[in-house]
Formats: structure tokens, C-alpha cells, sequence
């Protein structure tokens, strides 16, 4: 459960859609902005929202950056294998 209150209003309020690593997670405010960074569990799954109910977005159209397979970790290299072999 998240929830960040402004002076009286939720600025957050809900149920995560997944699960992330508190103790890796953290909040910093920016030139006035709050910025939170969540550390998620199973860091090879996209989210389609971050708060349960909030607006979904289509995962299937995201594009991620180019990079070299072999500049890949091991686990990554798989993971990304077994995604390019489930696409095609």
C-alpha cells in the first residue's frame, strides 16, 4: 500500500500493481518535485500500471533501447533470449 498526502489531499493513494524491495526504494524531492524510485522484485517484467485500477498501458508496444547481447549479464542474456524466442 502506498500513500503520500499533501497538505489534505492523497497525492498517491493504492495497492501496487507489483511487488518491489522497500529497503531498495526511495523518495527525494527535486527542485520541488517528488521523485520516487521503486525497485521492483522481478525487474524483468514490465508494468502496465504502477498503482492497481490507474490506467494500463499497452506493454506489448514498448520498444527498449538497443543494446548487445553479450554486454548483457548472464541472467539478463537469457531472460532476453527467451523473450526474442517467445516473439517470434
Amino acid at each position: 500500500m502506498v500513500k503520500l498526502k499533501s497538505a489534505t489531499e492523497p497525492i498517491i493513494e493504492g495497492q501496487l500493481h507489483k511487488l518491489v524491495k522497500p529497503g531498495d526504494s526511495f523518495w527525494s524531492i527535486d527542485d520541488g518535485a517528488l521523485l520516487i524510485e521503486l525497485q521492483k522484485v522481478y525487474t524483468m517484467e514490465w508494468w502496465s500500471c504502477v498503482i492497481v485500477g490507474h490506467p494500463e498501458i499497452d506493454t506489448t508496444k514498448i520498444e527498449p533501447e538497443n543494446s548487445k547481447l553479450d554486454e548483457l549479464d548472464d541472467d539478463t542474456r537469457a531472460m532476453v533470449t527467451k523473450m526474442m524466442v517467445r516473439a517470434c
